[in-house]
């Protein structure tokens, strides 16, 4: 059995790149900003770009074993 261990199967991977570029829009200076802004932004995630995610899966997957566990456009 092949096991995949591929960031391409991990949407919370597209997550984080949303984040961080939320992140750059506004400085902060100490960690309490920091951890306020992350927080600020977990609750504006989109619910749509979620279920986007979610629904990618079954391509991501495809890729992923067309890819032999290799890197995909994901």
């Amino acid at each position: 059995m092949v096991s995949f261990q591929s960031p391409d199967l991990a949407p919370m991977e597209s997550i984080w790149a949303w984040i961080d570029k939320e992140l750059g829009k506004s400085p902060f200076t100490s960690f309490d900003e920091l951890e306020e802004k992350l927080h600020e932004i977990w609750l504006i995630i989109p619910a749509q770009m979620c279920q986007n995610l979610v629904s990618s899966m079954p391509r991501r997957v495809a890729a992923c074993i067309s890819a032999n566990g290799g890197a995909t456009k994901y």
